[in-house]
């Protein structure tokens, strides 16, 4: 019973990495699209 909830932690963590990931790239290509903008308008 112990070990399977660890194993469902450890899917958790996985999951949550991979969620932050995604943020931090979208974060990411959302900065530089803003700085492109930035830099054609001025």
């Amino acid at each position: 019973m112990k070990k399977k909830k660890s194993l469902t932690i450890k899917k958790y963590q996985k999951d949550l990495v991979k969620y932050i990931v995604q943020i931090i790239a979208c974060v990411f290509l959302l900065g530089i699209v803003f700085v492109a903008i930035y830099k054609s308008v001025f």
